[in-house]
Order: structure tokens, then sequence, then C-alpha cells
């Protein structure tokens, strides 16, 4: 095949490809392109979401579980905020009255108000 004339700046193709980085190259370096303050975001998120699981933990019995309910939990304290409703009444909104009734048992009064504070005061929405 006969070399072709290269025009003045102008690369040959071969020459365009050795200067592309690889793909698994640039797919290491993926992690390392994340800016500081996204795994700040990230690490403030886990140690509230730690925060929460350990207040979870302390209305855990045999029978009930806060962390299998933690979407419709997380959404009443949504409904709490936005609507300026009572919590038994926005959990009623958000699952059925037999996990409504599990939910407010397992929370008293002063419970409730905490778990409205840690869930409505958190970086990231759960």
């Amino acid at each position: 095949m006969p070399k072709q004339k290269q025009i003045e700046g102008q690369l040959f193709f071969a020459d365009f490809l050795a200067l592309q980085p690889s793909p698994a190259a640039e797919q290491d370096q993926s992690d390392d392109v994340r800016p500081d303050d996204m795994r700040s975001d990230d690490a403030r998120f886990e140690a509230e979401f730690a925060e929460l699981s350990a207040f979870f933990d302390t209305v855990k019995t045999d029978d009930f579980d806060a962390m299998q309910y933690l979407s419709p939990i997380a959404n009443a304290v949504r409904t709490v905020t936005a609507e300026k409703v009572t919590f038994a009444e926005a959990i009623s909104r958000h699952c059925s009255q037999r996990s409504a009734d599990k939910i407010l048992a397992a929370f008293n009064e002063t419970a409730r108000e905490k778990l409205i504070l840690l869930i409505s005061g958190m970086h990231d929405e759960i």
C-alpha cells in the first residue's frame, strides 16, 4: 500500500490511537476523579444513616424490626414536615394499618420526635 502524504499538523490514524488512553486506564482513574465534596457528602450520609440504624436498634424486638419499614417511615416523616400532620396520620398513609400500628407501638411520642429530627435532618434523602 502506498504511503499517504501527511498534511502538515495532521496525525496518522495510528499516531492518533497511540495518544488515546486505554479503556482500562480510564476505568482505573474514574474513582480518583470524584470531587472531595462528593466523598464528604457520602461520608456524611453514611454517618447519619448509621445514627438512624442505631436508633432503630433501640426499638427492635423479636417481632419488630424498624429497618423493614424504612421506606414508609421515611415517607411519613417527609409528609409530617411537608403537610404539618401528626406522625400517626402520616404513617397510615404510607403503609397498611397493621404495619402502621406496629410502627406506632414501637415508637413512643418522644421517639417519634427524635425519628422526625433524624430523618428530616439527613443530608440526602433515603
